[in-house]
């Protein structure tokens, strides 16, 4: 059945990771590391991004689990850091977490378990060379403009003389 006039478009407003890589591949300089396995077709609920560094150290009262994770330089620090197995459990309680997906930015390489430990829960982990706040800007820029509301007008113009 066709919409109504200038009825909303039902795509606006659901943004899949996989439609973000695609839109912000070359934009954001993003490749794709692991978990994608079906993970690309998970939906960023908020259109926001999310520095997990408390989510990583365990407190997850209030973890905005609907959003894009974020790794920079002060999370990848704290992840180093730590022991291998207590890294491997913060990164695996991260997963575990239904997340939509994870970015490492400003270059930084993944951990060798982060591969394993994407795969396991199907969930899209991306790099790009880009530092931390730039590629906050530029992904919400992308981010708000994915899940813009959309609305489709069609119409007739006739101007008789």
């Amino acid at each position: 059945m066709p919409a109504s006039p200038g009825a909303p478009d039902s795509s606006a407003g659901a943004v899949s990771v996989g439609t973000f890589f695609e839109r912000g591949r070359e934009r954001l300089g993003l490749s794709l590391v692991a978990g994608d396995g079906g993970g690309l077709a998970r939906v960023i609920e908020e259109p926001v991004l999310y520095r997990c560094g408390l989510a990583l150290s365990g407190f997850y009262d209030f973890f905005a689990s609907k959003r894009i994770q974020l790794i920079g330089r002060a999370e990848y620090a704290f992840l180093e850091a730590r022991p291998e197995p207590q890294r491997i459990a913060a990164l695996q309680r991260l997963f575990q977490a239904t997340i939509p997906c994870v970015v490492f930015s400003s270059g930084l390489p993944t951990f060798a378990e982060t591969a394993r430990l994407a795969d396991a829960q199907h969930v899209p982990v991306f790099q790009t060379e880009l530092p931390t706040i730039r590629f906050t800007t530029q992904a919400t820029l992308l981010l708000e403009y994915l899940s813009a509301p959309r609305r489709k007008v069609h119409g007739t113009m006739l101007e008789v003389a």
